[in-house]
């Protein structure tokens, strides 16, 4: 067995309970900064990775679980080949970097206070999957989770200790929500927070290997990154150390608690959810407190096999996959907090300034989406208590412009587009919604703003959006379907219709 090098490497360890690797500063290392192998429990602590080639802080195996990575630092991680990810996507994105400062194979860890500044990927999921399906949104039992590479034969050996029936070879990682608080990730070049790419291994015959980079489908190259087949997310809480068969799994949204998303690059990338501040394949993520500012690009949401059914749950809200609260998005003028693709945006208690437009179109969407819904969201300082709410006043007094108060909106969205005009995708399923309007200043009921069928079009709230008259419709491109499971005795016909949630 062939041991990796690494400046900081648990090797195999299996549980490392009281070790860890602290305080330590690793400059231009020729292959990652921290390096966590088959091993458990073990604490990664206020490190300095600067210049380091590869993914930084860096879980190889999938396996690897009960981890603490806390209050580390990662600065402007560059290209290796040691896996393909580490490497460029050589074709749809034109030999573009994608190294990660945090590669997260297991979300069993809790990531929390670290800083990354300056990665292509600011930090990065991806998980082991042994279904062919690669999405647990089916009542398949103890699939939607695996062992990669060197971990994979020596945990399934009774003499490491663990063996075949052990809780860390039944690992459900696609089910399993993770810890991941008060993280920052600045200047990030392509994205910022990215859920998504299916990875088959985390070792090739060969090295360099890059065959398949940049594509869709994975290649012969196990690590690099396939996007058309890819794994989705769907937390549930279970017992891990029941038999697969045995397990009961409950939904449940991951919190990303004070997360700060900022400075993001203008990306040229809009494939495959390459170019956004966040782009997620599932995951029912929850930002509390978070802070989107002066990205280049919009967070945007695919609608991964699914996964909203299991959100009606989780999120509490029928047709969405991720929601934000007490959040703010905010802008020098040029910015748009979202990119409107496939799946539903839930925005709740949140304020956003400075943007030249709350929300635009993806620029590969046809308008076939699940929209977004907003409820006690508006500009900055339209609601009379932004000055003395602390989650929000802080940005007020000059240091973002502040939206003027009006009768309109005009920059809640773009939907200019070149590639919505004429399609019936964005006649019929294109939307925004306020339940309550947006602020003291403008308050309102229950409003769908929709496509207005042209791009030269502008009735106050942005071009190509029109307020509509019609009583509210279920207009989601994508509602559950009759053959989805979200988790055990859940019934998931309760959340079958969007109508079910009209006012």
């Amino acid at each position: 067995m062939l041991m990796g090098r690494y400046p900081l490497h648990f090797h195999l360890a299996g549980d490392a309970s009281g070790s860890y690797v602290r305080r330590n500063s690793v400059r231009r290392s020729l292959n990652r900064c921290v390096t966590l192998h088959g091993t458990f429990g073990a604490d990664v602590d206020g490190n300095v990775c600067l210049d380091t080639h590869g993914h930084s802080l860096y879980l190889e195996d999938g396996i690897e679980a009960g981890n603490r990575i806390v209050d580390n630092l990662v600065i402007r991680p560059l290209v290796s080949a040691t896996v393909c990810s580490d490497f460029h996507d050589m074709d749809w994105a034109g030999n573009r970097p994608s190294v990660s400062g945090i590669w997260i194979t297991n979300p069993n860890n809790t990531f929390e206070g670290n800083a990354v500044v300056g990665a292509a990927f600011g930090v990065w999921f991806t998980f082991p999957t042994n279904h062919e399906e690669h999405t647990p949104f089916s009542d398949h039992r103890g699939g939607f989770g695996g062992v990669f590479g060197a971990s994979r034969a020596y945990f399934a050996d009774p003499a490491s200790g663990y063996g075949p029936s052990s809780w860390v070879n039944r690992q459900e990682q696609a089910r399993t929500p993770t810890v991941f608080r008060n993280n920052t990730i600045k200047g990030s070049l392509r994205n910022g927070l990215f859920i998504d790419g299916l990875v088959t291994d985390s070792d090739d015959g060969k090295i360099p290997c890059l065959s398949g980079a940049g594509h869709q489908q994975p290649g012969e190259c196990g690590t690099c990154p396939g996007t058309a087949d890819t794994f989705s997310w769907n937390p549930t809480t279970f017992d891990i150390n029941l038999e697969p068969s045995a397990r009961s799994y409950t939904p449940t949204p991951n919190l990303f608690d004070d997360i700060v998303i900022a400075y993001g690059a203008k990306s040229v990338d809009d494939f495959s959810g390459v170019g956004s501040s966040y782009w997620a394949s599932g995951g029912a993520v929850v930002f509390d407190r978070a802070i989107f500012a002066f990205n280049g690009n919009g967070a945007s949401l695919d609608n991964r096999a699914v996964d909203w059914c299991a959100a009606h749950f989780t999120l509490g809200v029928g047709g969405y996959t991720a929601k934000w609260t007490n959040s703010l998005f905010i802008g020098q003028g040029d910015e748009r907090a979202i990119k409107i693709y496939d799946g539903g945006f839930l925005i709740q208690d949140s304020r956003w300034a400075g943007l030249e437009y709350l929300a635009e179109m993806r620029s590969v969407s046809d308008g076939n989406t699940n929209g977004a819904q907003l409820t006690r969201s508006g500009p900055l300082g339209w609601f009379d208590a932004d000055s003395s709410n602390d989650l929000f006043n802080w940005a007020m007094g000059g240091r973002v412009k502040l939206q003027p108060k009006s009768d309109t909106l005009p920059n809640l969205a773009d939907w200019s587009s070149e590639r919505i005009v004429g399609k019936w995708q964005s006649q019929k399923h294109l939307h925004l919604i306020t339940t309550d309007g947006f602020g003291d200043h403008l308050k309102m009921s229950y409003t769908e703003f929709i496509y207005a069928g042209g791009r030269f079009s502008d009735e106050g709230w942005g071009p190509g959006v029109r307020k509509s008259s019609e009583a509210p419709a279920c207009r989601m491109w994508l509602q559950c379907g009759w053959t989805v499971w979200c988790g055990t005795d859940v019934d998931c016909q309760r959340a079958f219709w969007c109508k079910d949630y009209l006012p």
